[in-house]
């Protein structure tokens, strides 16, 4: 949610605001999604630039390999080496894509920190190794949150600062 972004992550306001930092800065932009919105669309909606379909919204418990033109494969084809940590959904959609992954379970809404915490104990050993061109890391606690709890929930405040907290 936009609002989320602009009002409760200093961090991403920080770097929108630019803070007093040489360059262009950066700015947050409201994003609305056709439902339904389900990780597997969004991904390849991103990954190739295509629409995603009510087909694709069906596909999402069973992903299957992204055929397609897309940035991963691209990627690949020109020597870069893409590292992964997050969502194991990728894992179905970009088979062999990475370089090196870290795949955690998605589909327990109900687990707010297992994916994130893998991540973050990959992210920053990863950060400073710099033997990758792209880093990709989903995270999906507040995602998780947001489903069993909603926006205004005290475990939402928690996890929102987790997420301030790894991007500064």
């Amino acid at each position: 949610r936009f609002d989320l972004a602009r009002d409760r992550l200093p961090a991403l306001r920080g770097l929108a605001e630019k803070e007093g930092r040489p360059g262009p800065g950066g700015r947050l932009f409201r994003f609305r999604a056709d439902p339904p919105t389900t990780t597997m669309q969004r991904l390849k909606g991103l990954t190739t630039g295509s629409l995603p379909t009510f087909v694709d919204a069906g596909s999402n418990f069973a992903s299957y390999a992204i055929r397609e033109d897309n940035l991963l494969r691209q990627l690949a084809d020109n020597g870069k080496r893409v590292v992964f940590m997050g969502d194991d959904t990728w894992a179905g959609l970009f088979p062999g894509a990475f370089a090196r992954a870290h795949f955690f379970p998605s589909f327990n809404v109900k687990d707010l920190h297992t994916v994130d915490d893998g991540i973050l104990r990959h992210l920053y050993p990863t950060v400073d190794d710099g033997d990758w061109d792209l880093l990709i890391a989903h995270f999906l606690g507040v995602d998780h949150c947001g489903h069993k709890h909603g926006p205004d929930h005290p475990e939402m405040a928690k996890k929102l600062s987790q997420m301030d907290t790894m991007i500064r």
